[in-house]
């Protein structure tokens, strides 16, 4: 790709903007620290104050980065900031490992002063054309070994790191609670919750909360902990009972922020005075607000200031803080153009008021982890992801209020305006391609990145190249690999109840799409749904097969197994596949033909145990459910023609898709439409869901 590939034109995407969205907020008072120590760390996803008034940060690493986080105090009254420790020099590292690159909203205060926190990743393994968390989830060299939890003084800088609780897993936030003495933990790829006791030094693991990836975590006035799944369903965590209880209530949510963030998790919280919360999530453009007495919401005013709103924006909030008077303050994104701060007076029935576009005169802030309220100053984390390292930015609030606005003259925000060049000139009297070509020539490194065949060869085969060069955090893990035209979610849990209830026992599926699946043990009932909405829900009639054991049937064949794991190699599941015989797999994730007592190794198709076998006589294909418990499951086909295809884990991230996102680690069971075009898959997870696929062709 030449230089000449990547041009203003490339950034330009907005029509001309009245001078209000250009106004910076007044500049008197600002201080806007960038972190110019770290250059490669170019993001900051924690930020944390402590009783005492002291302020601390992590700098991160992210996508093909491949560097380990760093932790930082900031000091207000000066605007330094002084690195606490690097995360190499106080872990136990593997060189060609994915790294922990992250401390993410994960930074505690213990009642002694110090810092409790726990790494994160979403950064590239050396060697990695990008992170890859999932594709190298089982690889013990090249895979992310798990998060540690550290303890810090922050006085001496000594830390005390208390191991990886949780083989491979990445913390994705976390919060302490000083009346059990322990912290709560968000697996960001299994979504589960997990409890570290300080005082054993135990995990337990409450189960799958979330689909994947949620990170906040709200202490209610009621003494609990409230959280989101990543497609926007409330839970709580009662520390009383100490189990996760799901409350029945989904975030509306903005179509165009949708297509642009696909997902909806909470994000962004400001306590009331009365023991509740507001709250964002990430694709609702208006604020709400928590009442932990009664656990309903009540959905307030839209985030957006009439003045800004001159078009259909995708809005979205980005911090959010209360002041010692009650009003609120929180960051507006605007569409990727930039954070507006916003004020908000809400107890007192006051609309949203334009504070003016956050920034520095040459630098706006493009992303940020949150906004905080100290001492009649607020301070916004500066996460811009370009070329410029990560920033601390703030500002007093009697200069918000009564200071004088001007114009920014941040080349980065001109470059998005389609009259972005005139409209500079006038502003600065420079030219705006000179000023900018720093963001250019990183967007043509970054597309030279992503032409390489190894970057290429990591994504889905359907990928294009608009979907490529977009291709980023989440975005990174957002496929199923199973081959299918299109795919849908049937969403148990929330009719059943979470556990056992919705755990899949059984399933089937018919050539229109309508899916059968038996949930429950204790008290099995049957669900019918199609296309993702249930029409009928009652007690079992005995319709579906009950599971089979297959350990005596094939007790005199000799299977397949891995050196030195013999006694795994005893038949799991097994179906016919015509001609007399049959695909066996085993408990060690082993696959075979079986004809005759005569056995054909087909080799490893999971780690863990193969759960079921399902075959399509019309398709000539066969499919299996397999893994450990505590992986993130997969499921594979077989067929004559092609031979054995891992397809891994039951992940759906489609905006395009009812249910939104699906993401399950424990697939039990399957079966194909009598014409084979339909697969079905069940799962055991605590959210109990049901999958259907309407396969492309394998053989194409």
């Amino acid at each position: 790709m030449k230089a000449s590939d990547v041009s203003l034109q490339d950034l330009s995407w907005l029509e001309d903007l009245p001078d209000t969205m250009l106004e910076l907020i007044p500049q008197s008072t600002v201080k806007h620290t960038i972190v110019s120590q770290e250059p490669e760390h170019v993001s900051i996803w924690d930020y944390a104050v402590s009783p005492q008034g002291r302020h601390f940060f992590s700098v991160c690493a992210e996508a093909h980065s491949t560097n380990y986080a760093r932790l930082y105090e900031y000091f207000p009254d000066t605007g330094y900031c002084q690195k606490v420790f690097s995360l190499e020099d106080v872990i136990v590292t593997y060189d060609r490992a994915i790294r922990p690159s992250k401390i993410h909203s994960s930074i505690q205060f213990l009642p002694d002063g110090k810092l409790l926190m726990a790494t994160h990743t979403t950064a590239a393994a050396p060697g990695h054309p990008r992170w890859m968390p999932f594709a190298y989830y089982d690889h013990l060299q090249e895979g992310y070994a798990g998060s540690n939890i550290l303890i810090c003084d922050p006085d001496s800088g000594r830390v005390e790191d208390l191991g990886i609780p949780v083989p491979r897993e990445s913390f994705y936030g976390g919060i302490y609670d000083e009346k059990t003495n322990s912290y709560y933990l968000s697996g960001y790829a299994r979504g589960h919750v997990y409890r570290f006791d300080l005082s054993t030094r135990r995990i337990t693991d409450f189960g799958q909360a979330t689909e994947f990836g949620t990170w906040r975590y709200v202490k209610g006035g009621d003494g609990n902990l409230y959280s989101s799944t990543a497609s926007g369903r409330l839970f709580c965590v009662n520390l009383e009972q100490q189990r996760l209880e799901d409350i029945p209530f989904d975030f509306p949510c903005n179509p165009r922020n949708i297509a642009w963030g696909t997902n909806n998790k909470l994000m962004h919280y400001a306590h009331d005075s009365r023991g509740g919360f507001y709250f964002t999530s990430l694709s609702y453009d208006h604020l709400m607000h928590f009442d932990c007495r009664t656990r309903s919401v009540e959905i307030l005013s839209p985030l957006l200031p009439e003045e800004l709103a001159v078009q259909d924006w995708c809005v979205r909030c980005m911090g959010m803080d209360r002041d010692e008077s009650g009003c609120l303050w929180y960051l507006c994104d605007v569409m990727g153009l930039g954070l507006y701060l916003v004020r908000q007076d809400v107890e007192h029935g006051g609309k949203p008021e334009n504070m003016g576009l956050v920034g520095s005169l040459t630098r706006t802030v493009q992303a940020s982890y949150g906004l905080f309220v100290r001492e009649g100053k607020i301070f916004v984390t500066d996460t811009n992801r370009m070329e410029e390292p990560a920033a601390v930015l703030q500002v007093s609030i009697s200069d918000l209020l009564s200071g004088k606005r001007c114009l920014t003259k941040a080349p980065l925000f001109y470059a998005k305006l389609k009259n972005g060049e005139s409209r500079y000139w006038v502003v600065t009297g420079k030219e705006l391609s000179v000023e900018a070509s720093p963001y250019l020539e990183m967007m043509k490194e970054d597309r030279i990145r992503k032409s390489s065949a190894a970057f290429i060869d990591t994504l889905p085969q359907a990928m294009d190249e608009k979907g490529r060069l977009k291709f980023y955090g989440d975005d990174a893990v957002n496929s199923t690999m199973i081959p299918a035209k299109r795919c849908g979610i049937i969403k148990l849990w929330k009719r059943l109840g979470c556990g056992e209830a919705s755990s899949v026992r059984r399933i089937e599926v018919d050539n229109d799409g309508t899916v059968r699946a038996v949930c429950g043990v204790k008290n099995p009932v049957e669900v019918i749904a199609k296309y993702g909405e249930i029409s009928v829900l009652g007690p079992w009639n005995g319709k579906i097969q009950e599971e089979r054991d297959f350990s005596e049937q094939y007790a005199g064949v000799c299977l397949p197994w891995k050196p030195e794991r013999r006694h795994l190699a005893k038949a799991s599941a097994a179906v016919d596949i015509g001609s007399g015989r049959q695909l066996v797999g085993t408990l060690d994730g082993m696959l075979a033909i079986v004809e005759q007592g005569k056995v054909y190794n087909l080799g490893a198709a999971a780690d863990g145990p193969i759960h079921q076998l399902a075959y399509s006589p019309t398709a000539d294909l066969a499919a299996g459910a397999a893994g450990d418990p505590d992986g993130l499951g997969t499921i594979f086909f077989y067929s004559q023609k092609s031979g054995l295809r891992l397809c891994g884990r039951i992940f759906i991230h489609d905006a395009n898709v009812n249910g939104l996102i699906g993401a399950s680690n424990e697939p039990c069971c399957l079966s194909f439409s009598p014409d084979g075009k339909i697969l079905a898959v069940g799962v055991r997870d605590r959210l109990g869901c049901a999958y259907w696929f309407e396969l492309a062709d394998f053989n194409s």
